[in-house]
C-alpha cells in the first residue's frame, strides 16, 4: 500500500520481450483499471476504498494477442476509521483502446461507495462537440454502479479527446474526477 494506506501499488517482473503495453484488471471491475506502457513494472490503483479487499491480474499484450494473466494475491485495505466519510471510488475506461474516426467506441465506468450511490456523470472536456461536452448522466442505486456510454467521433482525426466522470453518493459527497483520454486515429 502507498499514499498513507489509501492506494495499492502492484509490481511485477516484465518477462515479455515484445509487449505493446500491460493491462491491469481488478476482479470487482468489469473493465480494466489501468493501462501501462511496455517495459513498465508497476501500477498504482487509487480507486480503492478503506476496508475493501481486491484481487488483481496483469496481462501483457501486442497486436498478436494477450498473454495469460499473472494473478496477484488478494490485498486488503485497512478498515475505515469510525465516522469517516469516504469519497466514492470511480474507474473510467475506454473500449477499444485504439479509436478510429467514424467508428464506435464505449466509455465504461464502475463506481463504489459504502453509503450508497445516486448518480454518475460522464462528459467530454472541451471536445468542440456540444452534445459530448454536455455529457450523460446515469442514475444509481446501491453500493455499486456500472454502465457504459457508446459514442462515435465524427470530427477531425489525429486529436486527443478527454472525458471526465464523477460519482455522487447519498450524502451528496462527490468522487475525485476520473479521466480518460481517447486518441482518435484516422480511418484506414
Amino acid at each position: 500500500m502507498v499514499d498513507g494506506g489509501k492506494a495499492i501499488q502492484l509490481t511485477w517482473l516484465d518477462l515479455s520481450e515484445n509487449e505493446d503495453a500491460f493491462r491491469v484488471h481488478r476482479q470487482d471491475v468489469e473493465a480494466s483499471v489501468g493501462l501501462v506502457p511496455a517495459n513498465a513494472q508497476a501500477f498504482v490503483d487509487r480507486s480503492v476504498a478503506c476496508g475493501g479487499s481486491y484481487r488483481y491480474s496483469v496481462v501483457a499484450f501486442n497486436a498478436a494477442g494477450a498473454s495469460s494473466p499473472a494473478e496477484a494475491p488478494e490485498i486488503s485495505m485497512p478498515a475505515c476509521a469510525a465516522g469517516s466519510a469516504s469519497l466514492p471510488t470511480l474507474i473510467l475506461t475506454v473500449v477499444p483502446t485504439q479509436v478510429v474516426a467514424g467508428e464506435p467506441f464505449t466509455l465504461i465506468f464502475q463506481a463504489e461507495d459504502g453509503a450508497g450511490l445516486v448518480q454518475v456523470t460522464i462528459r467530454g472536456e472541451d471536445t468542440g462537440d456540444p452534445e459530448i461536452d454536455e455529457g450523460q448522466g446515469f442514475s444509481c442505486e446501491g453500493h455499486r454502479c456500472a454502465a457504459s456510454w457508446s459514442l462515435t467521433w465524427h470530427g477531425e482525426a489525429s486529436r486527443t479527446l478527454t472525458f471526465v466522470a464523477e460519482a455522487w453518493n447519498v450524502a451528496g459527497v462527490r468522487s475525485e474526477p476520473a479521466r480518460v483520454q481517447v486518441t482518435i486515429e484516422p480511418s484506414p
